[in-house]
């Protein structure tokens, strides 16, 4: 019989019992020994009955003994396999030694490459391009003079906050999953951060080459939304024991709530005329690669703007006749 001593993450203490009696409890004597001041130095024992039986019995305890199912403070009950009691504060289950365990867990990928943690120079070389693509995004979204010393401060700030990120995971790893695993929570949050930059790099220049009715804005934020949910479920892969189809429920779940809070704070209400600034996407690029056209067709484009703006005007009412009073049909 396996005796396994619970707590909140799983599985404390497992002792092996061959003989009976065997004694339960907080005194160093015990076959099993709990480390809790709410159980008796001898709570309780298992002993076989005449009928070839196993049962724990309560040795007139403080605090009791407790079928953990149905919460009933027993003095003696049958064990089986899967059994579980409270002993003071402490849970214990009982198997049987024929019982299957479930199969090892892939450690390493199939074709027997190592990973990020077993590979950290891996893990800084993707730190260094991360920087150097930080520093890259930063000097060309920048119009004023950029000196070598500011770009570098971009990029370690910004390779500091990854680094604040991927450590946060990793305490969260240590404590669900016993491991540390920081080198890869940091290259999954560096790979992020590529993402996000070329996927927004990618799409601003679009809207700028390609200007019209394709909505570049609605397909940038679908990239993003999909990048940060497989992000997302990268970290919970490494920090909790759920399958795949779960860990992408909670993070598309995360995530789309984050950007619904995101949306409804920028919303705005639409009006005709505004104060706010918007910024218009220049990029440095060739000029022979910049959208132009002809200026007989500017000429005729701002033709028709003008006729259409003319109309709007003779349409519009003007002050004088709003304040004008309407007429009252008695007077004829």
């Amino acid at each position: 019989m396996i005796v396994e001593v619970l707590e909140r993450r799983g599985v404390r203490q497992r002792v092996r019992l061959r003989a009976f009696p065997a004694t339960i409890g907080r005194g160093l004597d015990n076959d099993v020994i709990l480390d809790d001041r709410y159980a008796d130095p001898r709570h309780a024992l298992l002993e076989w009955d005449g009928s070839g039986t196993l049962l724990l019995v309560d040795q007139g305890t403080v605090n009791g003994t407790f079928d953990a199912t149905s919460g009933q403070r027993v003095a003696r009950y049958p064990v089986h396999s899967g059994s579980e009691f409270r002993l003071g504060r402490t849970t214990v289950r009982f198997l049987d030694e024929s019982l299957p365990v479930p199969p090892a867990l892939v450690d390493a990928p199939p074709n027997g490459r190592l990973t990020l943690s077993d590979a950290p120079r891996t893990a800084v070389a993707i730190a260094g391009a991360t920087g150097v693509l930080v520093a890259i995004n930063e000097y060309l979204g920048k119009t004023s003079r950029v000196t070598p010393a500011g770009m570098l401060g971009d990029s370690l700030m910004m390779l500091l906050v990854v680094v604040v990120w991927a450590g946060a995971w990793a305490l969260v790893g240590r404590v669900t999953q016993h491991r540390f695993r920081f080198l890869e929570h940091f290259a999954i949050a560096c790979l992020a951060l590529t993402g996000f930059i070329v996927s927004s790099g990618t799409f601003e220049y679009s809207s700028f080459l390609f200007p019209g009715g394709f909505g570049w804005d609605v397909l940038a934020g679908t990239v993003a939304l999909a990048i940060g949910v497989m992000t997302l479920a990268a970290h919970l892969a490494r920090v909790s024991g759920m399958t795949q189809w779960p860990r992408l429920l909670w993070s598309l779940g995360v995530i789309g709530g984050l950007a619904g809070i995101v949306a409804l704070s920028g919303h705005r209400e639409q009006v005709d005329y505004t104060s706010r600034f918007e910024s218009t996407p220049l990029k440095a690029i060739g000029a022979r690669w910049i959208p132009t056209v002809k200026p007989a067709e500017f000429l005729k484009q701002v033709d028709a703007l003008k006729g259409e703006v003319d109309q709007l005007a003779d349409e519009a009412p003007t002050a004088e006749d709003e304040q004008l009073p309407e007429r009252d049909s008695t007077e004829d």
